[in-house]
């Protein structure tokens, strides 16, 4: 409409000056937008890693705790001195290290949010991610070995009771079954 006006004319170039400005500043509030993202996503980065890293060193602890654990004492008469202690340990340290595990996969899982799948810091979450599972799954391993070999002495000497005494059924089971040899006279 101011167009069709020729005393407004010198007014429709500065409102056509006026947009274009317009168009740049958004154009420059886009890429500040767009900087700043990046900028928190690098930022979040060094905690990711070293969160994953601390996790990490975390399961080494508990492997190095669960050392005892990996030995096959099952053949001995009595469970070895320090099993107790050692899976007491090893249960103790499983839980600090999980917990260091849960905070970096909380801190991956908030960046992965933030990204929209195409940045390049992606590849960066997701080979986090794997070597976080990996340590997930060792402690997981070492969690249920410590469970288990707290009781196994004693789990095993409750078997071998029960088969001891199948063994003795079995054995008298034979022994009123065997033939007294006047079966063929029955017939």
């Amino acid at each position: 409409e101011a167009k069709k006006l020729t005393e407004a004319v010198g007014v429709c170039e500065g409102l056509e000056v006026l947009l274009a400005r317009v168009e740049t500043v958004a154009a420059r509030a886009s890429k500040l937008r767009s900087e700043t993202s990046e900028s928190r996503a690098r930022a979040q980065m060094p905690e990711a890693v070293k969160a994953v890293g601390a996790c990490e060193a975390r399961v080494a602890e508990v492997a190095g705790a669960a050392a005892p654990l990996g030995e096959d004492v099952l053949d001995r008469p009595s469970p070895p001195e320090g099993l107790g202690e050692a899976c007491a340990r090893v249960l103790e340290l499983e839980r600090a290290a999980s917990v260091s595990c849960l905070t970096a996969r909380q801190l991956l899982e908030a960046r992965r949010q933030q990204d929209d799948g195409s940045s390049p810091l992606e590849a960066v979450v997701q080979r986090l991610l794997s070597r976080l599972s990996a340590a997930s799954s060792q402690l997981w391993a070492f969690k249920q070995a410590a469970q288990a070999a707290g009781g196994s002495h004693a789990r095993l000497r409750a078997h071998r009771e029960a088969l001891a005494k199948l063994e003795a059924a079995v054995s008298e089971a034979e022994l009123a079954n065997i033939p007294l040899g006047d079966e063929g006279d029955l017939a």
